[in-house]
Order: structure tokens, then sequence, then C-alpha cells
């Protein structure tokens, strides 16, 4: 899969998202642009808008040698069903947090474009960026690709895994706008 130009292809739409966000959700003069909490919230923003990229990673992970028939095969030899859907789950988990790396690293490199002015930026802290993607990124990508693969897997189609992936996107929105309740 790291092979495939699709893999980099969605690093790269990632990191646009990322970047489009973080730009777009800043106030001048409210918050340092590399703040911890800053950063925290526009790694979540990208995180929800990656989940369409999760849905094809996972998506493919789990209906490639269906759709071109090779599950039979497959399941002659003594790999169980398990074992395969798990090796197969476990690959898109991997490539899926690859392409969430995009993130912390366009955070990063946000920071350090020209017409972001010296006073906007606070002292660089490495915790800033990796705490988000560990405490939030890796239990949503995991959650989330759960969720898309098993739909994969069980309905053997990729327009139920975008559906999916499009009512996680929407729950979350109406989540997130009860949770944070009237301004």
């Amino acid at each position: 899969r790291l092979r495939r130009p699709l893999t980099w292809i969605l690093v790269v739409i990632q990191g646009l998202l990322t970047f489009w966000t973080n730009l777009a959700t800043y106030e001048a003069g409210n918050e340092l642009f590399n703040g911890p909490v800053r950063l925290a919230g526009g790694a979540a923003i990208a995180g929800m808008a990656g989940i369409l990229i999760s849905a094809a990673v996972f998506g493919d992970a789990a209906l490639r040698d269906f759709q071109a028939e090779m599950d039979p095969l497959l399941f002659t030899s003594r790999l169980s069903k398990t074992e395969y859907l798990t090796g197969r789950f476990l690959a898109a988990l991997a490539i899926n947090i690859l392409v969430l790396l995009a993130i912390p690293v366009t955070q990063f490199l946000i920071a350090q474009l020209p017409f972001i002015k010296p006073e906007m930026l606070g002292p660089f802290r490495l915790a800033a960026f990796v705490q988000p993607f560990i405490l939030l990124l890796l239990p949503n990508v995991f959650f989330v690709g759960a969720i898309l693969f098993t739909i994969a897997a069980l309905g053997r189609q990729t327009i139920p895994v975008y559906l999916g992936a499009i009512g996680i996107f929407v729950a979350y929105l109406v989540a997130v706008n009860n949770l944070t309740g009237p301004d």
C-alpha cells in the first residue's frame, strides 16, 4: 500500500485539509497560533475532515479481495477468516495512522510560514503537537476505522462505507454543537 500513489495523495489531501482548517479557524489576538489548546482543536477538526479518507483506506482494505473475487482462494488455505480480516484491519490502521501524521507535521510547518508573525507564536513545545495526535486522533481513527471496516466487510460494497463515514461525520457535528451549548 505504501507504493501506491493514492496513499501519498491521501497524505497530501490530509495536509491540505489541516492547512485550511488551521488558517481558517485562527482569530488573531485571542490566542497564540501554536498554543496547545488551539493545536488540539485544529487536530480534532482536521481529524473529523479526514473521516472520508478513513473510509477510503478501510473500505479498500476490506473490499479489495472480495471485489477481485479472490476470497474463495484465500480461504482455502490454513488462514482463518478472523486472521485474514484482522491483518487487513491492522494494515489499514497503520496506513491511516501514516496519513494522520500529516496533521501535526502540517501544523508545525504552518507555524514556520513567513506571514505568521513572531508575536503570534508561543514557544515551541513538541508535546503540544504530539499529545493531540496520541490522545485525540489515534483513538478516533481506531474506533471510526473499526466501524467502517465492519461495514465494508459485512456489506461488501463501497457505498455503505461512505454513507457510514458521512453518518459518523454528521454525528460528530451534532455532538460538538450540543456539547458546546449556547454562547
